[in-house]
């Protein structure tokens, strides 16, 4: 294997296992789990954040028996203005 960031990679491999002196700490981002190959007879695919912020505000904040178009145009301006963190904690 060899990339430009080759020698950082293996600078972070050898930290990480200089156990238990490591200073190191891998974060990894939901980014990760898009390029996963889904177990076999599993159709669904893993949501994305934005999707995942989506399902919690709906939960959150459920649309009315009566809503109009005008009120779910307000309600989706309303999700996109907000800190999707937000959401998160209050669910």
């Amino acid at each position: 294997m060899n990339f430009p960031d080759q020698k950082h990679l293996l600078q972070l491999q050898k930290e990480l296992w200089s156990w238990p002196r490591s200073r190191v700490a891998v974060m990894v981002g939901a980014g990760l789990s898009l390029n996963a190959e889904r177990l076999p007879g599993v159709q669904s695919r893993i949501p994305t954040w934005r999707e995942l912020v989506r399902t919690m505000y709906q939960e959150l904040h459920p649309l009315s028996s009566d809503s109009t178009s005008e009120n779910e145009d307000k309600r989706e301006a309303d999700f996109r203005a907000s800190n999707p963190l937000r959401f998160a904690s209050e669910y």
